[in-house]
């Protein structure tokens, strides 16, 4: 069997004592049956690891208690920023850098009202963002960007933000801003 097997075998077993736990009726003969199953196949499944395999596994679980961590510390994430559509947030963020959000929430309320489409927002002079956005720092270079998101998202008929890291890195995205994007996005839209 191998390693994906084992870890699809784990993960329905560890479904299947999930729904016997939740069920009213006694199955506690089924769950320890369950219960030493599964341990075995885990022990088994890391016994066959290779050390690439061990430390992969080792920055999964790593990654889910950070997870698990963060949930804890925030059970009802919200956004500071404001934002009526996928890709305002988007924008939002990209304004972020190097400024605080009541700044970047001051300037979009501007930007957005004056351009309220991202059909709008793409043939927009990039010297007229640049004034409206002047205010938040380093606006020539997120002017730019500004527009070439809004130019990206609309030569694409992109209406809805995808989950997608290539797609923000082809927006000129830097790679933290990237990240950020895409956690906010995990955190609020999907």
């Amino acid at each position: 069997m191998s390693l994906a097997d084992k870890e699809l075998k784990i993960l329905e077993l560890e479904h299947e004592l999930e729904v016997l736990k939740r069920d009213d009726m006694d199955h506690s003969y089924q769950i320890k049956d369950l219960q030493n199953n599964l341990k075995q196949l885990k022990k088994d499944a890391y016994d066959n690891m290779s050390a690439y395999d061990r430390v992969y596994l080792a920055r999964k679980q790593t990654r889910a208690h950070i997870h698990d961590y963060l949930d804890f510390l925030f059970p009802n994430p919200v956004c500071e920023l404001e934002y009526n559509k996928d890709y305002e947030l988007l924008i939002a963020i990209v304004l972020s850098a190097q400024t605080t959000d009541k700044r970047v929430n001051k300037v979009t309320r501007v930007l957005f009202s004056k351009y309220k489409t991202i059909e709008e927002l793409a043939n927009a002079d990039v010297s007229d963002i640049e004034n409206i956005i002047r205010e938040i720092g380093t606006y020539k270079r997120k002017s730019m960007y500004v527009k070439e998101i809004a130019n990206y998202l609309y030569k694409n008929s992109i209406k809805k933000i995808p989950n997608d890291r290539k797609v923000f890195l082809e927006l000129v995205i830097k790679q933290l801003t990237c990240f950020w994007v895409l956690f906010i996005m995990r955190l609020l839209l999907l």
